[in-house]
């Protein structure tokens, strides 16, 4: 491999590609220095290289005097591939490469099982928690999932997942602004009421409305005063946001009026 790189990360990336390709992963070697104390060889290995050595352990058994073997599981078979790169003239060069393999390399159709791969798709994952509120009026997760991606598909394939673990549909599901979980919500559960989470819609207010009128006016607390209560029946709310809407001069507030006509801002599931 006549390679020149001009960093070491150019190097073990091109290496890990190489190994997906191939059907093996990759871990870092060891590195030396010259007599200057410069690093100037580093080897890339196959993960299965060297062998596990069996860990020698104390056992619990107060009357057992000697020390005991713990056996582990190992994959390493001493495989002997390899990229060794050496500093020269400024560059990282190819000063060693090793392509066999003294084990099988794995298919193309099992390659996102290789430990490399494997950690980067965990990495690169959506978090998605899924919180109730209990009789107490707590948060509490009940469930979670890590999503590839976060397509429709993706999303109905969860939801029905979900669907099916807790046997029977939310009356109300509280989300951020996101259209595409909006979208999978209503293809699965098509008989409950979706309302969009009110913490995501006044972080919002001050971008929306402007952050002067937030700022030197007590519009903000006469808005929360208005949606994070309640004790008001829904007549009594749409009073309320009126009033609010006219003392401050936002009819014209398109934001406004859009958060009030898709009607998430209901007091009776706050």
């Amino acid at each position: 491999m006549d390679m020149v790189f001009s960093s070491l990360d150019d190097c073990y990336s091109m290496y890990v590609k190489y190994a997906k390709e191939c059907g093996f992963s990759v871990r870092k070697g060891t590195t030396k220095t010259n007599s200057k104390g410069v690093l100037h060889i580093k080897y890339y290995l196959c993960t299965r290289s060297g062998l596990h050595k069996d860990k020698k352990v104390d056992t619990l058994d107060p009357n057992q005097k000697e020390r005991v073997v713990r056996s582990n599981f190992s994959k390493r078979t001493d495989c002997g591939a390899l990229l060794c790169v050496l500093f020269e003239a400024g560059s990282w060069k190819v000063y060693k490469f090793v392509e066999e393999h003294n084990h099988e390399l794995v298919e193309r159709p099992n390659k996102h099982l290789l430990p490399t791969e494997r950690l980067s798709q965990t990495y690169s994952m959506v978090f998605v928690p899924f919180t109730g509120i209990d009789h107490h009026h707590y948060n509490v997760t009940f469930g979670a999932a890590l999503l590839a991606s976060e397509t429709a598909d993706t999303y109905i394939w969860l939801l029905r997942v979900f669907l099916k673990a807790v046997g029977s549909q939310p009356k109300v599901v509280v989300t951020d602004q996101d259209p595409v979980m909006k979208k999978a919500i209503s293809v699965v559960f098509v008989d409950m009421r979706q309302r969009l989470c009110m913490w995501h819609v006044m972080h919002k207010l001050s971008v929306k409305v402007g952050v002067r009128l937030c700022n030197s006016t007590n519009f903000k607390e006469c808005i929360c005063g208005v949606v994070w209560t309640d004790i008001l029946t829904p007549e009594e709310f749409e009073s309320e946001w009126e009033a609010v809407i006219a003392e401050f001069n936002l009819e014209d507030n398109d934001w406004l009026s859009d958060i009030f006509a898709l009607g998430i801002l209901d007091p009776c599931i706050l």
